[in-house]
């Protein structure tokens, strides 16, 4: 898995950040409406979070990932 697809229905813009199972984070970004991509290519395997929040930093979304 080298790249996460992320499909979404809000009305505004959402900020993302990927959390390693360390809880350090190591990326972040903003996606706009619609069906975006993180690239996760330049990760080490491994569990993952990703956060979706809305401009106003409330939490709308959480997933769990596994790279391997």
């Amino acid at each position: 898995m080298n790249t996460v697809f992320v499909e979404y229905s809000f009305n505004s813009s959402i900020l993302f950040s990927l959390y390693y199972s360390d809880g350090s984070r190591v990326a972040e970004g903003k996606m706009n409406r619609g069906k975006s991509s993180i690239d996760m290519a330049s990760v080490v395997n491994g569990l993952y979070l990703l956060v979706l929040r809305d401009e106003q930093g409330n939490i709308v979304q959480q997933y769990k990932l596994i790279k391997n």
